[in-house]
């Protein structure tokens, strides 16, 4: 008998005890069943005995797990081998060797659902080089492997559970390009913001490396927060921003109090026109709530074009709100058309990170659901923007030509009234365009149409038209109402009042004549002027007026087909 032989059988014939371990030194006990020569009586027995004590398994450096787990494989116990893998993976990733092995045997088991979690674990532990190392990059082309081919066509078109930790890894992958595509700035330095929360300050400081896949991931957690530098070396960009901030003084703790309804009726307001306008241009865009003070708005090229026609093209759409806002100021990015020394230029923070100030988290706001996984969808089918597109509109800036919103350009010659009054008063504009845009605008907004448009000549046919296109329209109802106007037009501090504007006002710029009262119809050239249809909002007056009711009728059937 050899001497390996002899002590083996010492060792058998003293059978391990489970719960013992902590009486026995761990690297003694792992080097006397190693030593014990598989196919031998009792052998296997002994063995599982051992690697099955929990106690002991949990004594285990990495080194040791390792060991162990080669023992039992050499001893054909096949699931506490894949179960001490599985351990040494969870508590000790840096350890490659476990991963390879752990690969190997479940790759000789064919075990594909095991395979899977264990590359949808290792992606999210290991640094990339380490993940490729080990797992390899699949190519999905004909010298692929069966293995390879099968979790590709299984992730284009299974749905199935036992394949959802590669299809989740192969989303993950797909979003984090398309975020990098469309959130590209300067390649060779990025920014990572910091905060000193004593002193509620909050700044970015330069890192100057490329961004990588890993860094987005960590922003995404939440773990970091970075922005990136907008110009290239050579003042080009690959993105532009129009950058939406609350007013500095209504920043100030209490200034917005009783005021939050205005505030969220002027940030649709915002929202909606400048989306129009870029839709009107072939310009697509991306809005987003920054987790800060205010909101960003994203124009992502398919190639760089030069700063200065980013900023004349995106310039159209902030000249069109100029003066009409009271609580948002905006400002375009990059701010330069070329960097000047040293510098970087300008940055703007990546969305869907969290803000290290306000511990807000920013949010695309065209998608209906906030968590991560609905609003990196909404990116990877995003169409990038031609830069022929953005030249163009930079050109018709530079020839001072305002871009006319498309709804409102329609309502200049159907309605010239209601045009003059959304050109004048800033009020009726935002409620206006919220019924254009098919939003609920609330009884208060309401009140205000009725007050005051319901006065003028055309009054029913507009109000027909606009709040057709809102969801609670009701035909009958708003024919009541029409016919209960009396006296005179809603006053402008009771509008302001109802909107939560307060007492003053950006839109009052009409000259009163002493004692007049003032209200929105004294912008209309003409006012006052006769009414030939008040209070008869239940008969039909005239063939024009008849045609007015079936257009209305007709653009509501539309909208529910």
């Amino acid at each position: 008998m050899s001497q390996i032989e002899k002590e083996s059988s010492e060792l058998l014939q003293t059978p391990y005890e489970k719960g013992s371990a902590n009486h026995i030194d761990p690297e003694f006990l792992l080097e006397r069943i190693s030593r014990i020569l598989p196919g031998e009586a009792g052998a296997e027995a002994q063995v599982e005995s051992v690697l099955s004590d929990e106690k002991f398994i949990e004594l285990l450096t990495s080194k040791q797990l390792l060991k162990a787990a080669r023992c039992a494989l050499e001893h054909g116990l096949l699931q506490i081998g894949q179960r001490l893998l599985g351990r040494l993976n969870r508590y000790y990733p840096q350890e490659k060797d476990g991963w390879k092995e752990h690969k190997e045997l479940l790759e000789l088991l064919d075990d594909k659902k095991a395979l899977i979690s264990l590359h949808f674990q290792a992606k999210k532990v290991l640094p990339e080089e380490v993940f490729n190392e080990i797992f390899g990059h699949p190519s999905w082309n004909d010298s692929s492997s069966e293995f390879d081919k099968d979790i590709f066509i299984a992730d284009r078109d299974s749905s199935s559970e036992f394949l959802e930790p590669f299809v989740e890894i192969r989303r993950e992958e797909e979003s984090i390009r398309a975020f990098m595509s469309l959130f590209r700035g300067r390649d060779d330095v990025f920014a990572r913001q910091w905060v000193d929360k004593e002193k509620q300050q909050s700044g970015y400081s330069p890192v100057r490396r490329r961004l990588t896949a890993a860094d987005i991931r960590d922003h995404l957690a939440g773990v970091k927060t970075y922005g990136i530098y907008l110009m290239n070396p050579d003042n080009s960009v690959w993105t532009g921003v129009i950058d939406i901030d609350l007013k500095k003084s209504f920043r100030r703790k209490g200034a917005l109090k009783g005021l939050t309804g205005a505030v969220k009726r002027e940030v649709r307001f915002i929202l909606e026109n400048i989306r129009s306008l870029a839709s009107q241009a072939g310009i697509e865009s991306i809005a987003e709530f920054s987790g800060g003070k205010g909101y960003h708005i994203w124009v992502p090229m398919k190639e760089p074009v030069p700063a200065s026609f980013m900023r004349n093209a995106l310039s159209v759409f902030s000249k069109n709100l100029s003066g009409k806002l009271e609580f948002f100021d905006l400002e375009i990015f990059p701010k330069q058309d070329k960097l000047t020394g040293k510098g970087l230029g300008n940055l703007v923070k990546l969305p869907l990170g969290i803000h290290r100030l306000t511990g807000k988290r920013s949010f695309l706001v065209m998608v209906g659901a906030r968590d991560k996984a609905h609003q990196l969808a909404m990116l990877v089918g995003f169409e990038k923007n031609d830069s022929n597109k953005i030249m163009t509109l930079a050109q018709e800036a530079q020839k001072a030509e305002l871009v006319v919103h498309p709804a409102t350009a329609k309502l200049a010659e159907r309605f010239p009234e209601l045009y003059q009054l959304k050109q004048s008063c800033n009020i009726i504009n935002e409620i206006t365009t919220m019924c254009l845009s098919g939003k609920n605008i609330g009884e208060r907004a309401r009140k205000v149409l009725l007050g005051t448009i319901g006065h003028i000549n055309q009054g029913r046919q507009i109000l027909h038209f606009l709040l057709s296109k809102t969801p609670d329209y009701n035909r009958a109802l708003l024919d009541y109402e029409i016919s209960r106007l009396r006296g005179t037009p809603l006053g402008c501090r009771r509008i302001h009042g109802l909107m939560e504007k307060g007492e003053g006002g950006l839109d009052c710029s009409f000259e009163l004549k002493k004692g007049e009262y003032p209200h929105p119809l004294l912008h209309l050239s003409g006012w006052p002027q006769k009414d030939e249809y008040f209070g008869k909002a239940e008969k039909i007056e005239n063939l024009k007026d008849a045609l007015e009711n079936l257009r209305a009728a007709m653009e509501v059937v539309e909208r529910f087909i």
